[in-house]
């Protein structure tokens, strides 16, 4: 068993193969950074710019799990889960950037495939309701029930387990609700906080608890310090705030995420070298962390 302490991370290419790590733990890789919109051009090739999108896998010693953290357009490019006869995606919340790529998603074409898609009643409809609303002419040709793969579609729990990963959630300040996830696996904890706004005291209270102690965790930091005043309400919070908690918990090491697509490379790179005494880290699509 891997003591717990900070992850290790490194680079990556699409196409590596994900069935590779065999420790007890998790292994998270990068496939969308990106809040709001995708973004594209030379000036956000090393940080990316597909929205959110992270591919988990786990490994018990006895069984591989593939979860899928958002849907966003980095979702077209996770192809190489030849292994998994079933994938599990849990969705934070409905906003478009984080299931656009669903629709496209390679392996919904696979008949052989089993796909479970989690997600937290919003506005009083349950996580069918949602996903068909989506699915349905005339903003998509197909039904979810028209794709080849068998498609699972469940309200996500507060805790359940995906194979030997634990799961827990908990609800996020954030317009409309989104959901912060919690993977347990052995002693490696991965915090997903992704569409969270600070200054709200209790669930930022329970934000920590919920954090303690973590392996590593993802942090909406869409905004810099002097951003943040013009957007407030947005639903997204700051690196300095995402500090406080990765101290207040005890977390080893917090890596932003939805990146601003107003952010190019050279901005985040200049920003990202405030943090780096502070263990902490911008993420950038392609890049591997072992937990």
């Amino acid at each position: 068993m891997k003591k717990a302490g900070r992850c290790k991370y490194t680079k990556s290419v699409f196409g590596e193969s994900m069935g590779a790590y065999k420790d007890i733990g998790l292994r998270l890789e990068v496939f969308g950074t990106r809040g709001s919109n995708p973004i594209f051009g030379d000036v956000y090739s090393k940080y990316g710019g597909s929205t959110s999108c992270y591919l988990v896998e786990a490994n018990d010693g006895t069984k591989q799990e593939a979860i899928i953290l958002d849907a966003g357009s980095g979702i077209s490019n996770v192809k190489d889960l030849a292994d998994y006869k079933q994938i599990t995606i849990l969705l934070s919340h409905p906003h478009l950037d984080h299931i656009l790529g669903l629709p496209v998603f390679p392996y919904l074409g696979d008949k052989n495939r089993n796909i479970r898609i989690y997600l937290a009643k919003k506005c009083g409809l349950s996580a069918k309701e949602q996903i068909d609303t989506v699915f349905s002419q005339p903003y998509w040709p197909l039904k979810i029930s028209d794709y080849p793969a068998l498609v699972e579609i469940m309200d996500m729990p507060e805790s359940f387990d995906i194979g030997g990963v634990h799961v827990d959630t908990m609800d996020s300040n954030h317009p409309g609700g989104s959901t912060i996830i919690r993977l347990a696996l052995g002693e490696s904890k991965l915090i997903y906080a992704t569409d969270y706004e600070h200054g709200e005291p209790e669930t930022e209270r329970k934000l920590i608890e919920f954090s303690r102690d973590a392996n590593l965790l993802l942090y909406d930091a869409q905004y810099m310090e002097d951003e943040y005043e013009k957007c407030r309400g947005y639903g997204h919070s700051t690196p300095e705030e995402g500090i406080k908690i990765k101290e207040k918990s005890g977390a080893k090491e917090i890596v932003f995420i939805h990146h601003s697509p107003e952010h190019n490379d050279l901005f985040l790179y200049e920003s990202e070298r405030r943090y780096t005494e502070r263990a902490a880290h911008f993420a950038r699509e392609g890049e591997v962390f072992y937990l």
